[in-house]
């Protein structure tokens, strides 16, 4: 009776070829995924920017660096806008990655610049 190993090894060369397979088409379809939702925040956040790029907004962008740790409330009064628009700013800057709240209340956290803005702006 001959030996099965050659065949089984066949086979599960196979299918660990297969799997292989299975995992770089599935990686990138979410790469692509990903990619498409980074894009998406990003066209968003630069059309906002064309259509509100103003000198609060600008005021703010030049703030973040020199003040990080501030809450809302300190941002607001430093270049006198409303809430809610301190709010879209702060949301814009977090969907894209550039800022994070740290801390663990809103009373005693603050927004801070990620690794990701700190290497854009060295």
């Amino acid at each position: 009776m001959e030996s099965l190993a050659p065949e089984r090894n066949q086979y599960q060369n196979f299918c660990t070829t297969i799997h292989l397979i299975f995992i770089v088409e599935l990686t990138e379809q979410l790469t692509e995924e990903l990619t498409e939702q980074y894009l998406k925040i990003m066209t968003k956040l630069l059309t906002e920017l064309q259509r509100g790029l103003n000198k609060n907004y600008l005021l703010f962008l030049e703030l973040l660096p020199t003040h990080e740790g501030n809450r809302a409330p300190e941002y607001i009064t430093a270049i006198g806008v409303s809430e809610r628009t301190m709010e879209r700013y702060l949301q814009q800057l977090k969907e894209a990655g550039l800022i994070e709240f740290k801390g663990e209340a809103a009373q005693t956290g603050g927004y801070y610049l990620t690794k990701k803005m700190k290497g854009k702006l060295k």
